[in-house]
Parts: structure tokens; C-alpha cells; sequence
């Protein structure tokens, strides 16, 4: 009996479908995570580059010299005294930032006495242009409800619901915060969120874009400094998405947008916290300061960080094991920026992709019966979804390649298996139906002529 055509094409859905079906479940049971998180980070790292406003971002970071020029000039310790930062707003406002962020908790009163408090809450409302930072949390904080005194936000939202937030669970909503002291508070143009969770290998590949606390929403630091360049802008809350100033932000369903990280640390154009002390300083005594180009600062965002080993504030991200967190919220706002976060693929082009992908894989394992060739199709096999998935990247697309990967190589594993019982099949009926009228030679024969067609349509069974 021959096996015709439809039969061959019954044949490689069934494997092509079986192979999808054995990697969709594996990923729907979480079996692939860990193998995709590390295939992103790669991704994230290869394709790294500059953005369009990347260089409209300035990051100060309070780094190990930093604290030693305080410990040697001052013989100040840390935690240094408020009016330091003061020096770092005045050095802002002097060289015409846009907006400064602080990704430093001031949540305790200054050791040095309550005038060192007051005179640095007067720099931040000097400028007027300052995103103070809150942690959320849903455990101890120092806050159970939004402070008297404390302005609520300036911008408006629309589709907002916190009630609907709250009751459905989400995890940017939070019961508790520990917020700034008053001077900070009540003088910063906005309070923004810094409570971020990695992933569970902890990497950050990704920020909820914000928190929600006592019906207010918070937004994440790296667009607190957007917003507190523009206090009174306009946002919308839609599903699957934030629309701020005309620009969207996919979200998935944490409210937490994917980052296309620009680089290893330092990417951003970074100075040290010591520098920028010093030169203001120095303006002030009539001095030539040490940074002296007046178009370093004018018109750029700028973080102020810590990255000093000691102050625990180094993360991990994709493209670097030891990422400060400020550079964290500097990508953020690149992102926004620029444009182009990554978002997710949507789950119906994803599960066509695996499908399409298997059936591909199986019918041309079908075809081939020379170890080259096997070889050949599961190079192609192998490395054809790594394309795609770059593809998609660069198209702005986390697109999972384990999955794709593991569709194809199970439904090759599947034809060889096939192709390994049925020419089995066909040996032992081969020899069972001619060992009496032939000789082993020629049997022997047979059976690899039979062996190199055994999914064609030449193939005889009983």
C-alpha cells in the first residue's frame, strides 16, 4: 500500500501541531522564564544604543570620591548635611536645568539641626522645578494617608479609577509610604514613586510607570522629572496604555512598562557630586568653577543618585550586573523621550508565530533523510527564531524566542522519532515478508531504498 499525499500532510500537522503544543505548555508552566530572561538580556545588550534624548539626560552621582572629598576638605561624614544638596539645586537653577530629581529619600530630619532642613526646602521651591522621592510600600512607611500641608499633584488624569486599583488587587496599589520631611514635601513640584520590584532572577527589565497611594497616583521618578518640568500635564489612562503629552507608554497588566536599556552604565552623561558642589561653590566666590561649559546643563533633565558602593544603591540590570538605580529612571525618561519603549508582542501573533514555526519545522524535516541535510534544517531551525526575535526588537517588540526555539526543535525530535519507528516498521516487514526468496544482500538493499523515502509517497507498508 502506498502512502499518497494527504497522508503526508495529515502527518506533519499532527507533528508540527504536537511540537507547538509541547513548547507552549512548557512556557505556559513556566519552564522557559529563565532561559527567555537570559535570551533578553542578550537582546537588550546587543542592540543597545543611544536614543534621540539621551543626550538630553545629565545624571550627578554622590560616587566614592564624592564621599572621600567630603571626609578630606569638610571632614563631613556620611549622611552629608542638606546643605550640600542645596549647592547641587542652586548649581541646577544657575545653569538653567529643566527639572532635577533626587533619587535620595530625605525621610529623616538633617543631623545637622533643623535650619540645614529649612534652608534646603527653600532651595527646592526656589527652583520650582524639583521631583522629590516616596516609597510605597504596603508594609511599615511612615504614612498611612497623603500628608496635611503636602500639595497634591498638578496634572490631570483622566480614566483614573484608584478605587478600581485597589479592589482588583494591583500591585502598584499601596497602603503605606515613607515620605520626605515637610521642607522637601511641601516645596517639591512633585513626589514621585521609587519602589520598584525586579524580576525573579533580580534584574530590572522593566518599571511600573506608578504607584497609587491614598487615591493619588504616584508617578515612577524617571517620569516624576518629566512632570515636574511640566507639573500641569495632561495624562490619560487607557487599557494597556498611558498617553502623557501625546506620547504612549505600553503597559502590561502591573501597570509596568518594558525598558529599552541604552547602554552600560555611564552611558548617560554622568558627573560626580563632589564636581558640581565645587563649582558651585566656586561661582559664588567669584571663581572660575570646574565645570565651566554653560551647555552642559541648559535645558537637560538631570538625576542626582548615589552609586558609592556603601550606600546600597547598585542594581542589576540586562546589560550590566552592577547598574545604579538612578541610571534605572534615567532610562525610563529616555524611553519616553524618545519614543520607543519596548512592549509586549500581542499573545495572538505570538501563538500563530509558534504554530506557523513548528508546521515549517516539520515539513522540512519530513523531506530529508541525509545527515547533512538533518543537520542543515536544525541550524536553520535553530537560529531562524534568534532573527526573528531581533527583528522585533529592533521593530520595538519583546517577541519570546525560547518558545519559538523549543517549538522547533521539539517537532524536529518528534520526526526523527517517527522516522526512526516507522523504518523500523519497514525493516522487520521487509524482511519478514522476503527472507525466502531473497538473499540478506539484497534485502539489505531494499530496506535502504525504503529508508530514504519513508515519509515520501513511495513508501510500502503492510
Amino acid at each position: 500500500m502506498r502512502i499518497g499525499p494527504e497522508n503526508k500532510l495529515v502527518r506533519g500537522v499532527l507533528i508540527g501541531l504536537t511540537g507547538a503544543i509541547i513548547a507552549f505548555i512548557l512556557n505556559f508552566l513556566g519552564y522557559l522564564d529563565s532561559w527567555e530572561a537570559k535570551t533578553w538580556d542578550w537582546r537588550a545588550t546587543l542592540m543597545a544604543k543611544p536614543g534621540k534624548a539621551t543626550q538630553d539626560i545629565r545624571l550627578i552621582l554622590l560616587d566614592q570620591k564624592s564621599l572621600e572629598w567630603a571626609r578630606r576638605e569638610s571632614n563631613v561624614s556620611w549622611p552629608w548635611p542638606r546643605e550640600f544638596y542645596s549647592a547641587v539645586i542652586d548649581f541646577c537653577r544657575r545653569s538653567k536645568v529643566k527639572a532635577l530629581a533626587f533619587d535620595v529619600l530625605f525621610e529623616d530630619p538633617s543631623g545637622y539641626g533643623l535650619e540645614d532642613d529649612r534652608k534646603f526646602g527653600r532651595a527646592v521651591a526656589a527652583f520650582g522645578h524639583v521631583a522629590a522621592s516616596v516609597a510605597l510600600t504596603n508594609q511599615g512607611g511612615t504614612s498611612s494617608q497623603w500628608p496635611g500641608g503636602t500639595p497634591l499633584p498638578a496634572f490631570t488624569i483622566s480614566g483614573f479609577n484608584p478605587g478600581r486599583i485597589q479592589a482588583e488587587g494591583r500591585s502598584n496599589f499601596f497602603r503605606r509610604a515613607t515620605m520626605p520631611i515637610a521642607d522637601v514635601a511641601q516645596h517639591a513640584t512633585i513626589l514621585s514613586n521609587v519602589t520598584q520590584n525586579p524580576d525573579a532572577d533580580g534584574i530590572y527589565r522593566k518599571l511600573q510607570v506608578f504607584g497609587v497611594f491614598d487615591g493619588q497616583l504616584l508617578p515612577a521618578l524617571g517620569l516624576g522629572n518629566y512632570l515636574a518640568a511640566k507639573p500641569a500635564a495632561d495624562m490619560q489612562i487607557l487599557p494597556g496604555e498611558l498617553i502623557l503629552d501625546e506620547k504612549s507608554i505600553p503597559l502590561d497588566s502591573n501597570g509596568s512598562a518594558i525598558l529599552r536599556y541604552r547602554g552600560p552604565s555611564g552611558t548617560f552623561r554622568t558627573y560626580s557630586a563632589a564636581a558640581i558642589i565645587q563649582s558651585e561653590i566656586q561661582i559664588r566666590n567669584g571663581q572660575p568653577p570646574n565645570i565651566s561649559d554653560p551647555a552642559a546643563f541648559k535645558d537637560k533633565f538631570v538625576f542626582f543618585g548615589l552609586s558609592a558602593p556603601g550606600l546600597y544603591d547598585l542594581r542589576s540590570a540586562p546589560v550590566a550586573g552592577v547598574f545604579p538605580g538612578v541610571e534605572i529612571y534615567a532610562t525610563m525618561l529616555d524611553n519616553f523621550l524618545s519614543d520607543d519603549f519596548i512592549q509586549h508582542t500581542p499573545p495572538g501573533v505570538t501563538l500563530a508565530l509558534i504554530f506557523i514555526f513548528a508546521l515549517g519545522c516539520a515539513f522540512a524535516a519530513m523531506y530529508v533523510y541525509k545527515p547533512a541535510a538533518s543537520l542543515t534544517i536544525t541550524a536553520v531551525a535553530v537560529s531562524t527564531p534568534v532573527l526573528i526575535c531581533l527583528g522585533a526588537y529592533r521593530m520595538g517588540f519583546w517577541l519570546p524566542m525560547v518558545v519559538l526555539e523549543t517549538s522547533g526543535i521539539a517537532t524536529i525530535g518528534i520526526v526523527l522519532v517517527v522516522n526512526y519507528a516507522m523504518e523500523g516498521r519497514q525493516r522487520r516487514f521487509i524482511k519478514s515478508a522476503f527472507q525466502h526468496f531473497l538473499s540478506p544482500e539484497v534485502i539489505e538493499q531494499m530496506i535502504k531504498v525504503a529508508g530514504r523515502n519513508i515519509l515520501g509517497c513511495k513508501i510500502f507498508r503492510p
